[in-house]
């Protein structure tokens, strides 16, 4: 089922990103005051903005800041799954989503599936809708948060 994706947003605290265009999508959001998740192959981190970077994390887990940002963007890993989120937002292939709503959307009790526009098909449709999820890729989340914020 197709969702409002701002009505969405509106009411998630927790995101979890299988991965993502560019540095600027979980710096945003964290900055934004969503508690951000991110899956790369075999852990799960949360994205933090840190006043400079840390030394006990891997250099290839910190982005520093570019010239209007403050902070450097960390991925902390984490020792297992975060306890929930609201919003599995997929910036991968299709073929992988099936494997994601399975691993990850369905015992991370998410609500939602959010893929931009782009990236969709009638196919992905199906496959979100088996899993009972809403679905959301009505919109581009990096838009849909600046209508969020300045409404």
């Amino acid at each position: 089922m197709e969702k409002d994706s701002l009505q969405v947003l509106k009411m998630s605290k927790t995101i979890l990103l299988v991965d993502w265009p560019n540095p600027a999508l979980p710096r945003i959001l964290v900055e934004s005051g969503f508690d951000v998740y991110c899956y790369s192959p075999d852990q799960y981190s949360r994205a933090e903005i840190m006043p400079y970077a840390p030394l006990n994390i891997d250099a290839k887990n910190i982005f520093k800041p570019g010239k209007e940002e403050d902070g450097c963007l960390v991925f902390v890993r984490l020792a297992g799954r975060p306890p929930s989120v609201d919003i599995v937002y997929v910036y991968r292939p299709e073929e992988e989503l099936p494997r994601i709503i399975t691993e990850h959307a369905l015992p991370l009790e998410a609500k939602s599936i959010w893929i931009d526009p782009l990236s969709t098909s009638a196919i992905t449709h199906k496959i979100v809708a088996a899993a009972g999820l809403n679905f959301i890729n009505n919109a581009f989340i990096l838009e849909t948060l600046k209508k969020l914020i300045s409404s």
